[in-house]
């Protein structure tokens, strides 16, 4: 068992850094050994210092950096690096850090000179952290540090941090920040929505094949309409939603009512979970451009968050004739066909838009869950990589390509991969899920438990965080609270829409009943166990979790050996060829 209390020690000591960067040079990466960071994603504009001759060189993904190297990220940018030890790091527009020289125990120090970085960290031997204004030594596996002129803002999101300096400390738990000062004694503070900190890590799905084109901002009569969207849209890609929205009021101000304004609001609406004015704002740009793509995709999204897939499948396919070359269009649709359980229609919709444009991610990602559905691992794993490729920064391709490891029985690097899309994108629930799950998995118990409950906090209505902690409780022996869990996931079942098939939504109630049956049992409600038994296979006769549970609640009944084996049978030969088998509880005579 390992705990989620990692002591991630974070010093922070007072130093003075003046940076004057010559020309930039393009100058291959000396390499080193051992490495201290590798590039995993990025947009925008990344420079690097090499230690050795101090030049500054241009970066590409998978780049490593050396001790001493400096990394810059520019304007509307963002970067995700990866330490040696899976640490993953997320770095923010203006952040300046420098990979220093180790002095202690930790394997890998970050001297932030200004910026912002967002931290997910499983080894408390993994980190230094050096900004000017304290020092902190943290407990933790989940952090940000913010760095500004003259203040360091530090805010836990797991375990606790306990920040000093000459003056003073204050430690803050989950949820809590502290705020120090030069010259002052750190401060404790609450913060009401710690999540928003990290708002700019967010990904925004697309509204538009492309931006838009952008008039000359220094024409005579000043930028017009598609100026501001087209920048809008390119802003809301690295996660600055606050000069997207800026932008997009200019835009409103051109054009009142504007269609593609309207349907970029509902965009950043959905991401911040506000399904209802999200729905409202993509329905007012239907109504005032009913052939806008991206009009079409923002109430698609809606109609998706809403459940509502016929009517997301509905809204696209009502321009796809017109648009059809467009490959947004039908990769939107693949993925759509998908959820509603087509894999047929998906794979070809998905192929139809490589075909249109082999740069578009989105369509070799669906492409890759349409391959993952039908247990194709090579070619899932090929979509993916691909995928990640032309949009590192894309969380979806992450989770695919993760799951896909770990469906090859490579656990550890499925489960590392899966960070990484939580890194790319901390609000998403599901993908908590998967994480907590991947833990779950390697015996992390609290790690697992840890993140559960953020996926549950994340997003109350989906059934998935729930399901993985009952089955994390009934395995650590609190079957009363699974059972709780359990309901909680059932009552929320039809909410999985939004993310997974309406055949593997019924898949997911067939688990779940045999799950809580299996609950029932271990709490000496063998009848109820019965029951449920019978309606998980009813629900879903091919579901081998049903068979298996009636195959365990017949052992403990006379005379219904010949049942216990023919479902017994039946569970061992419906069950995925990657799962690891669990022993009959009764040995064959």
């Amino acid at each position: 068992m390992v705990s989620w209390r990692r002591s991630l020690h974070v010093a922070l000591v007072l130093s003075a850094v003046i940076l004057s960067f010559p020309a930039l040079a393009q100058s291959p990466n000396p390499g080193c050994e051992p490495w201290a960071a590798r590039l995993i994603a990025y947009q925008g504009t990344l420079t690097g210092r090499r230690a050795s001759g101090m030049q500054l060189v241009s970066v590409s993904l998978n780049d490593t950096f050396c001790v001493g190297d400096v990394l810059e990220i520019g304007p509307f940018s963002r970067a995700a690096i990866q330490l040696p030890d899976q640490t993953v790091v997320r770095l923010d527009q203006g952040t300046v850090v420098t990979f220093a020289a180790p002095q202690d125990d930790k394997r890998t120090w970050l001297d932030i000179l200004k910026g912002v970085i967002h931290v997910i960290s499983r080894d408390p031997r993994a980190l230094r952290v050096i900004t000017p204004f304290a020092n902190a030594g943290i407990e933790g596996t989940e952090f940000l540090v913010r760095v500004d002129v003259d203040t360091t803002l530090v805010l836990v999101y797991e375990g606790s941090v306990k920040v000093a300096n000459p003056i003073g400390e204050a430690t803050a738990g989950s949820g809590q920040s502290v705020l120090a000062r030069a010259g002052s004694a750190p401060v404790l503070q609450q913060v009401v929505r710690p999540r928003d900190q990290v708002v700019w890590t967010l990904y925004y799905p697309p509204t538009g094949a492309g931006a838009l084109p952008a008039a000359d901002a220094t024409a005579a009569n000043g930028p017009g309409v598609d100026f501001y969207v087209g920048r809008a849209e390119q802003r809301l890609a690295v996660g600055r939603v606050t000069e997207a929205e800026a932008d997009l009021a200019s835009a409103l101000v051109l054009e009142p009512g504007s269609s593609e304004v309207l349907a970029r609001q509902s965009v950043i609406a959905l991401t911040r979970n506000e399904v209802a004015t999200a729905k409202a704002l993509a329905d007012q740009a239907v109504a005032g451009a009913p052939r806008s793509v991206s009009a079409r995709l923002a109430q698609s999204y809606t109609r998706q968050a809403a459940a509502d897939l016929p009517g997301a499948i509905e809204t696209l396919e009502a321009v796809a004739e017109v648009h059809w070359q467009r490959a947004l269009v039908r990769a939107r649709l693949a993925e759509l066909y998908l959820a509603s359980g087509d894999v047929d229609r998906s794979e070809a919709s998905a192929k139809a838009a490589v075909a249109a444009d082999p740069t578009l991610a989105l369509a070799r990602t669906i492409l890759g869950f349409a391959r993952l559905t039908r247990v194709d691992l090579s070619g899932a794993r090929d979509a993916f990589n691909e995928a990640i490729r032309l949009e590192p920064n894309a969380p979806l391709p992450r989770l695919g390509l993760g799951l896909a490891k770990i469906r090859d029985g490579d656990l550890a690097a499925g489960r590392e991969e899966i960070e990484t899309a939580v890194i790319l994108d901390p609000n998403n629930s599901l993908i908590r899920s998967y994480m907590g799950k991947a833990y779950y998995e390697e015996k992390r118990d609290k790690l697992a438990a840890s993140q559960l409950a953020i996926a549950k906090e994340l997003d109350p209505n989906d059934p998935t965080p729930w399901f993985y902690d009952a089955i994390r409780k009934q395995t650590v022996n609190r079957p009363v609270e699974a059972l709780g869990d359990l309901q909680q996931a059932i009552e929320r079942n039809a909410n999985r829409s939004v993310y997974r098939s309406r055949l593997l939504i019924d898949d997911d109630l067939a688990s779940r009943s045999a799950s809580q049956g299996r609950i029932y049992r271990d709490i000496g409600f063998e009848e109820r166990a019965l029951r449920k038994g019978w309606s998980s296979v009813a629900l879903d006769p091919a579901d081998y979790s049903g068979h298996r549970l009636l195959a365990d609640s017949y052992s403990t009944l006379p005379r219904h050996e010949i049942s216990r084996v023919n479902e017994l049978l039946q569970s061992q030969l419906l069950q995925p060829l990657t799962l690891t088998p669990v022993p009959p509880q009764l040995g064959e005579a």
